[in-house]
């Protein structure tokens, strides 16, 4: 997907990342403590590894334009 980005649009001005599926392990039902603590895990995990792969992968697309401010 990110490689696409310049043919299509040129430049990434913002990043911005969604955790996919995450909301199948919150359980909004329910007070903080009694969560599930193995569900809870697993969605601050699949959170940081978003994060990190979007970061990998689409953060030097991000500063390549002079002038912004990620790029100073």
């Amino acid at each position: 997907m990110v490689t696409g980005i310049p043919g299509r649009h040129q430049r990434l001005d913002n990043l911005v990342n969604d955790i996919f599926g995450g909301d199948r392990c919150a359980q909004f039902d329910k007070r903080l403590f009694a969560h599930d603590l193995l569900g809870g895990l697993r969605v601050l995990r699949m959170d940081i590894d978003t994060h990190l792969v979007t970061l990998a992968k689409a953060l030097a697309l991000r500063m390549e334009h002079p002038g912004d401010s990620w790029s100073r």
